[in-house]
């Protein structure tokens, strides 16, 4: 095992131990200071990761760096109550997307799409759940329709240029890629529905196990990518 291929491996470690105990205090197994401090801590490892192995082109790194620096800023205002904490912590996450979104497009843009017809048709499963999410949410939603659906725009709209990134290259990177964010939109599904349409105890729960696993599997893609990474060569992590 190389020294990179360690780093990596040891710092997934602790992002999974800390997720676990996260969950576990979620599910009221751990005492509720265990969330309170764990969840914070989740992001700043994926940063250190990016920052360690993502080192051959410094714009998509800081892309990178700064949709997950806006993701931990979403779970801090999220741990806070009150309508203004949410709307803050939404904005957040909403340029999170947008970042992730700048991201696929400058890969699509480095290779050529054979049929571009036929990739369109790839967009429509996302569009599609983006317009059921919303006719099933918008009764509930009340003053929040707006944000709502802009929000909802973009995770669409992520999902499609992942969609479009793997009907491209279909590779491993791309499916990790489209593997987790299908799990962020899951997630960001999940904590819309919990707050807005119905909840359920095990929400919380569900929310952040597929909110950790997409944000880990989006690094882990975006590792891969990088073609002249030694984290991209023989030397990749399991």
């Amino acid at each position: 095992m190389t020294k990179h291929s360690a780093i990596f491996r040891w710092l997934s470690g602790i992002y999974f131990a800390l997720l676990a105990l996260h969950i576990a205090a979620r599910m009221e197994w751990l005492p509720a200071s265990v969330a309170s401090a764990s969840k914070p801590m989740l992001m700043p490892i994926l940063i250190v990761l990016v920052l360690l192995h993502m080192r051959n082109n410094a714009r998509k790194q800081a892309f990178i760096v700064a949709a997950l620096f806006c993701s931990w800023l979403g779970d801090i205002l999220l741990m806070f109550s009150g309508e203004g904490f949410f709307i803050s912590g939404l904005v957040s996450f909403l340029v999170a997307h947008i970042l992730y979104i700048i991201f696929y497009a400058s890969i699509i843009r480095e290779h050529t799409i054979n049929n571009k017809k036929v990739a369109l048709l790839y967009l429509l499963p996302a569009w599609l759940y983006g317009v059921l999410l919303m006719i099933i949410l918008a009764p509930a939603l009340g003053g929040m329709l707006l944000p709502v659906m802009v929000y909802a725009m973009a995770i669409c709209t992520m999902l499609s240029f992942a969609i479009i990134l793997y009907v491209q290259q279909k590779n491993i990177a791309a499916g990790l890629l489209l593997a987790g964010s299908i799990l962020f939109v899951l997630s960001d599904s999940l904590l819309a529905f919990n707050k807005f349409y119905y909840a359920w105890s095990l929400a919380d729960a569900m929310v952040m196990i597929t909110y950790g696993m997409a944000q880990w599997l989006i690094v882990k893609g975006a590792l891969r990518l990088e073609p002249r990474d030694r984290m991209a060569s023989n030397h990749n992590p399991a």
